[in-house]
């Protein structure tokens, strides 16, 4: 009897100081690309919120309020951790290819969480999942192409669960009968999420039905029914169609040349103005003979100079905005094999056709645009590109 009054003594004085120890100061998201973190400790406050950390980094990966359930321990099967991606400071993910979105555009930011292992739950239990201002910024360099700027008010939590560990940034759920699960700020409709913050970070925090589970944050776009797209034709300054030409309105809207050089760039939306760019690097050696390697060189010598822009900027090979002998040097190279490509070029450059250049026989200053901006419209936008 003696030994079982102790006992208990001694798991209330156990249970007693963890709660007193959760000091949370020290803790911070985890902020670099690449990287993938478990939790190693646990700690529940006052509120009943059982925060999850990396001791080593000092880092907080998620918090659980458990609802008095017994979910598992981080010294058994139980499993939370963070991740992000590679990308993490750069651009946003996209997932719009993924077999739960239909016609929308869904960015995501590259961390994501997951739990695997916890024990089956009765009661639905709240998760705050941690981020930082970068997880935002990357979301907004791809879907600013659309006119947005991605905050925590706009945003979803997402969450893939019943997957049986499925990585939460799959974009095939089905196969596993996963359920996918989107979290807004409005009311009403599907499941709510609301914000706070932990040492001036903010996390979002929802209610889930289930601990097989994992999830992120993301923006979505939903495109009109009859989305606007940009056109247009991208030829040599003497006429002649370029075809195989990729051109670029935003980041999933891209077309290519036809033989003609006609292209369209589809599913953008009305009221944005977008940056056409064209992109085209193969067989850095078409087109170029020995005559050229002479034009260049009486060029040089002040024989016979180029005057005209176009040429200029071919004969500029080392993409340096001089001519010179270390030009011929590049073309010669590429004449005898020595290299396959320009050192510092792509293969095409290209020219807004209605762009006049202030200096035509200096190209170079200023510099020449190589995209066009350009608003979309109800009908084909006429957009002429000149290559060089």
């Amino acid at each position: 009897m003696r030994v079982f009054l102790l006992t208990s003594i001694l798991i209330r004085a156990f249970v007693g100081l963890a709660t007193a120890q959760c000091n949370l100061a020290p803790l911070q998201p985890l902020n670099l690309p690449g990287q993938v973190i478990h939790a190693d400790e646990e700690c529940t406050d006052a509120a009943g919120w059982t925060h999850y950390y990396n001791s080593t980094t000092n880092q907080i990966l998620l918090s659980i309020k458990k609802n008095g359930q017994d979910i598992g321990s981080l010294d058994l099967n139980l499993d939370v951790k963070v991740g992000t991606l590679p990308t993490y400071g750069t651009e946003g993910l996209n997932l719009s290819s993924a077999d739960y979105i239909f016609t929308e555009i869904w960015i995501v930011a590259n961390r994501y969480w997951q739990i695997t292992g916890a024990n089956s739950i009765a009661n639905p239990v709240q998760v705050r999942f941690y981020m930082t201002p970068t997880d935002l910024s990357d979301i907004t360099t791809l879907v600013d192409d659309f006119g947005f700027t991605a905050t925590l008010s706009n945003s979803y939590m997402f969450t893939i669960s019943e997957g049986n560990g499925l990585d939460p940034f799959s974009t095939s759920t089905q196969p596993f009968n996963a359920d996918y699960t989107l979290y807004d700020m409005f009311a009403g409709g599907q499941p709510d999420w609301s914000t706070g913050n932990l040492n001036g970070f903010p996390y979002g925090e929802f209610t889930v039905q289930t601990l097989d589970i994992g999830g992120g944050a993301g923006f979505l776009i939903f495109l009109p029914s009859d989305p606007l797209t940009i056109s247009g034709n991208i030829a040599r300054p003497s006429g002649v169609p370029v075809p195989d030409v990729e051109v670029q309105a935003a980041f999933i809207s891209t077309g290519w040349t036809d033989a003609a050089g006609n292209y369209t760039c589809p599913d953008l939306l009305s009221g944005s103005t977008y940056e056409v760019v064209p992109h085209k690097d193969i067989n850095h050696l078409e087109g170029i003979t020995v005559a050229d390697l002479v034009a260049i060189a009486q060029h040089i010598n002040g024989s016979q100079p180029l005057t005209n822009p176009y040429q200029l900027i071919a004969a500029n090979a080392n993409a340096d905005t001089v001519i010179t002998f270390p030009d011929v040097t590049v073309i010669r190279n590429l004449l005898l094999g020595n290299t396959l490509n320009f050192p510092n070029s792509t293969s095409w450059r290209f020219v807004p056709e209605n762009y006049a250049f202030p200096v035509p026989t200096h190209p170079f200053t200023p510099q020449f645009p190589e995209r066009i901006t350009h608003p979309t419209c109800r009908i084909p936008c006429s957009t002429k590109i000149s290559s060089a």
